[in-house]
């Protein structure tokens, strides 16, 4: 069977000091040791990044950005595809794309940035 992983798991098993890590990681690992695919979306490490890096003080885990980029590439090996439906909107048109691997995904959420960052 396969699952998608909430970001509060991966969250909860990124961070030893959080009450919930053992059984973030545990049940990870149970899935993993029946043989279960595990999935995780681009949204779950927008998500991820978000929560990692923001300042504790608004709620966040108060992370570095070089350590949340280490954090990110151990999740992109831990799940080897993804398989989403990515839609967004610009000057009214809505673009539909099927990503298949990590590497199509972030080949085609680097472009997208970059088309964001020149508007």
């Amino acid at each position: 069977m396969s699952f998608l992983l909430d970001t509060n798991v991966l969250l909860r098993s990124a961070e030893p000091s959080h009450p919930m890590y053992e059984e973030a990681v545990n049940a990870t690992n149970t899935l993993l040791g029946r043989g279960e695919e595990l999935w995780l979306a681009p949204q779950n490490l927008i998500e991820f990044w978000n929560v990692y890096t923001r300042p504790v003080e608004r709620n966040g885990l108060g992370h570095t950005v070089t350590e949340a980029s280490t954090e990110v590439n151990r999740l992109k090996n831990f799940s080897l595809c993804c398989l989403i439906s990515l839609r967004f909107m610009e000057s009214g048109n809505v673009l539909s794309l099927l990503m298949l691997s990590w590497e199509s995904t972030f080949t085609m959420l680097d472009l997208l940035l970059q088309c964001l960052c020149m508007v």
